[in-house]
C-alpha cells in the first residue's frame, strides 16, 4: 500500500479500492449521527473482537504444532473502499484481479492503527471465520495470504502482493529469508538502505492455510513487531496502515460474501461523505441480494492510548432493520 511521505498516492492505487466517481450528489449535507446511546449487537459484537488480544485461535491447524491465526476469531478484518457508478465496494477491482489479491486492514486493541482512509472514509469489514461472532450462516471463506507490520506497498509486489517487490530477495516472505520473530523482523525493516522507502524492503508473514509455515505463531510476530517498531522508530507507525493481503473472490455470488458491515468514519473536518456511501452500499447489497448489513459508525483513535469505538444508529440506516 502506500508510504508516509506519498498519502494521496496510496490512497489512489492501494488499500483504496477501485473508484468511479458517483454523479453529483449533496453528500456533505448528509447528517452524520451524533448521539452514540442506541447501539445494536453488529457493533457490539466488533467492539468484543476488537478487545479480544487472543495469541491464536487454538485448534490445530493443518499441521502438527500449528494454531489458527489470530484473525479468524479475534480483531476486524476491515477494507476501505468507495462505491462507483457500476461498481460495488465489495467487487474485486480490475487491479486486484491482476494482482490476484485484495488488501485489507487488521484492527485490534493491541495493534494500534490510527489511520484508516481519512475523515470521510467508508468501506466494509467482513466476520471472522471462528469463534462466538462468526458468520450466522455459511459464507465463503476469505483467505488471507499473508500480513505486513506497515502498509507493504503490495500494488509493487509480486506473488499476489505478498511476494518481492524490485529491490529483490530482502522483501520476499520473512519465513522464507529465515524471519521469524518480531525482533527478527524490526531489524531487518530498519536495515533498509538511507534514505530508501523501507516499505518496500520490508518482508510480509505468510500467514496462508496452505503454508509450510506455522502461521499461528507468525500472525502472532506481526502483532507484535507493529508495536516494536513503534518504540525503536516512533509514532508515524502508529498513523501508518498495517495490510492483510486477501486471495481474490472472483465469480463469488454477493450473497456468499462474509459481510458484516458496511461502515463511515465519524470524525471531526468530515463532510459526510463517509455516511453518504456507507448507505449506497447497504441499499445496493439489499437490493442485489435481499441481505440487511448494518451500517456502522466508527471512530478512531487520534492518539495510541485511545481506541476505536464502533455504534449502529437506526437513523443512520436507509434499510430499516429486520423486524
Amino acid at each position: 500500500m502506500k508510504t508516509r511521505a506519498a498519502l494521496v498516492l496510496a490512497l489512489a492505487i492501494s488499500s483504496i479500492a477501485y473508484v468511479e466517481t458517483l454523479p453529483a450528489q449533496d453528500a456533505a449535507k448528509t447528517v452524520i449521527a451524533k448521539s452514540a446511546s442506541v447501539s445494536h449487537h453488529t457493533a457490539s459484537d466488533m467492539m468484543r473482537l476488537y478487545e479480544d488480544t487472543s495469541v491464536n485461535c487454538g485448534a490445530e491447524n493443518s499441521k502438527p504444532g500449528d494454531q489458527r491465526p489470530a484473525f479468524l476469531c479475534s480483531g476486524i478484518i476491515i477494507r476501505t473502499a468507495v462505491p462507483g457508478n457500476t461498481w460495488n465496494v465489495w467487487d474485486v477491482s480490475p487491479e486486484d484481479e491482476k494482482s490476484g489479491g485484495v488488501s485489507f486492514s487488521y484492527l485490534r486493541r493491541d495493534v494500534k492503527v490510527g489511520e484508516l482512509g481519512g475523515v470521510n472514509a467508508s468501506g466494509f469489514t467482513i466476520f471472522p471465520l471462528y469463534g462466538a461472532y462468526n458468520a450466522p450462516v455459511k459464507k465463503h471463506v476469505m483467505q488471507v495470504m499473508c500480513s505486513f507490520v506497515v502498509d507493504g506497498w503490495s500494488n509493487f509486489r509480486d506473488l499476489n502482493g505478498c511476494g518481492e517487490t524490485s529491490v529483490g530477495m530482502r522483501s520476499r516472505e520473512c519465513q522464507d529469508q529465515g524471519i521469524t520473530t518480531a525482533d527478527e523482523w524490526v531489524s531487518s525493516y530498519m536495515a533498509a538502505p538511507q534514505g530508501s522507502n523501507a516499505a518496500l524492503w520490508q518482508c510480509a508473514w505468510d500467514v496462508h492455510t496452505h503454508s509450510k509455515y506455522l502461521t499461528g505463531q507468525a500472525f502472532y510476530e506481526s502483532i507484535k513487531a507493529r508495536a516494536l517498531l513503534r518504540q525503536r522508530s516512533g509514532g508515524w507507525v502508529f498513523r501508518d496502515r498495517n495490510e492483510l493481503r486477501v486471495e481474490k473472490w472472483s465469480g463469488v455470488a454477493p450473497a456468499d460474501l462474509p459481510i458484516q458491515s458496511f461502515f463511515y468514519v465519524d470524525a471531526e473536518g468530515g463532510t459526510g461523505a463517509g455516511l453518504f456511501y456507507a448507505q449506497v452500499s447497504q441499499k445496493r447489497y439489499k437490493d442485489l441480494t435481499g441481505i440487511f448489513v448494518p451500517i456502522v459508525r466508527v471512530r478512531v483513535p487520534r492518539a495510541e492510548n485511545e481506541d476505536y469505538d464502533f455504534h449502529v444508529l437506526p437513523q443512520d440506516q436507509v434499510i430499516p432493520f429486520p423486524a
